[in-house]
């Protein structure tokens, strides 16, 4: 054999060994990189809610309620909307003497990019702390037919609605994502 041919022979067995070892060493890293992926990925993926309701349902179960105080920031769900199409009322969830009641804040959302209907889920942040309406008072009060308790919702704690939320729930940040 000649020296030339021991060469070029040598030189593929080189080329042939180097290509193996990587193709080991992809299989190797490859299967790791993909179980880190899946585990990244899974880890990140957000939570689709189906509706509004089941947002709000989940923030009172899982997220701490607040207390019922100025400059605080709640979620909830639009309750009705006033005449006007810039207040309204949105049922909330906070703190009331140590127990959690879901109340009504009554808001303002005039500035808002988009628009607001009855069943959007919102974040409000609350200006002043008025008389603490019950949802089932309310609800209560309109079932008898009262005129007066209806009246009397101006004085209900106030709040504006700082951004209407969609259904998915950013599990990173732990904050339900904006609307767009």
């Amino acid at each position: 054999m000649s020296e030339q041919l021991v060469t070029y022979i040598a030189l593929g067995l080189l080329i042939v060994g180097v290509i193996a070892f990587i193709i080991i060493l992809k299989k190797q890293g490859g299967s790791n990189n993909s179980q880190k992926n899946k585990s990244i990925n899974s880890n990140s993926t957000n939570l689709f809610f189906k509706s509004n309701e089941a947002c709000y349902e989940y923030s009172k179960k899982y997220f701490s309620s607040v207390i019922l105080k100025s400059k605080s920031s709640v979620l909830g769900i639009v309750y009705l909307i006033g005449q006007d199409k810039k207040s309204g009322t949105v049922r909330c969830t906070v703190y009331v003497d140590s127990k959690q009641t879901e109340i009504l804040i009554w808001v303002f959302f005039d500035d808002l990019e988009h628009s607001i209907n009855i069943g959007d889920f919102v974040s409000v942040g609350i200006n002043d702390i008025g008389k603490v309406f019950t949802v089932k008072d309310f609800e209560d009060t309109v079932e008898v037919g009262n005129p007066e308790g209806l009246k009397n919702l101006k004085d209900a704690t106030i709040g504006v609605i700082i951004e209407k939320l969609t259904t998915e729930l950013d599990i990173k940040s732990g904050f339900f994502i904006p609307f767009k």
